[in-house]
């Protein structure tokens, strides 16, 4: 059920670094595009092996310029979507010993970004029902051990928690939990990409 439901710093100018000074901004950094134009340069020892990053490469591309061409894109959301995907195949890759992985410019700039929509927590504001309040203290209770567990099992064990919490949400309580239940959601996903 879990599933279903790192700051980085800027180079400063003058750091001296010629390398910083060529990296583009967070506003202009395309990591859908740094990351497919990285990911096709990687070759592999086995043709087996090029025939799945190429298949898991082409499909990430088709993700990518259908999510390009839906006007109601979110950007941030979009970025989110890319770090993920490409991460995938650069993982991929280092598991069939393919190459040029990643450079690590572009590998940390997809850690911050992932590392930043993994730890987004939603605020537990009272509704001002006592039931809802109770509701939603008990979602968020969930929420907090899902984002707590450092592997797999402890997610598991949740899921009969989870549906307790859930089971009978008050309707002033539901949009709160459904919100506290996508940060479980995102905390689950964290763990499982690992």
């Amino acid at each position: 059920m879990l599933a279903c439901h790192g700051s980085e710093s800027a180079p400063t100018k003058g750091s001296g670094s010629a390398l910083a000074s060529q990296q583009p901004t967070a506003e202009t950094f395309d990591i859908c595009k740094v990351g497919t134009d990285q990911l096709a340069k990687l070759a592999c020892k086995t043709p087996e092996d090029a025939r799945q990053v190429m298949q898991a490469r082409s499909a990430i591309e088709g993700l990518i310029d259908a999510a390009r061409k839906t006007p109601s894109t979110d950007p941030k959301q979009f970025q989110v979507m890319c770090a993920q995907l490409v991460q995938a195949i650069d993982r991929d890759a280092m598991r069939l010993g393919c190459g040029p992985r990643l450079d690590d410019a572009t590998r940390l700039r997809i850690t911050g970004v992932l590392d930043a929509f993994y730890s987004q927590r939603t605020k537990v504001v009272p509704t001002g029902d006592p039931a809802a309040d109770a509701a939603v203290k008990r979602v968020a209770a969930v929420r907090d051990a899902a984002c707590a567990c450092a592997d797999l099992p402890c997610l598991d064990k949740l899921g009969p928690q989870l549906d307790e919490a859930i089971a009978q949400l008050p309707p002033k309580a539901k949009d709160l939990a459904n919100k506290l239940l996508d940060d479980a959601g995102r905390c689950a996903t964290r763990l499982r990409s690992r």
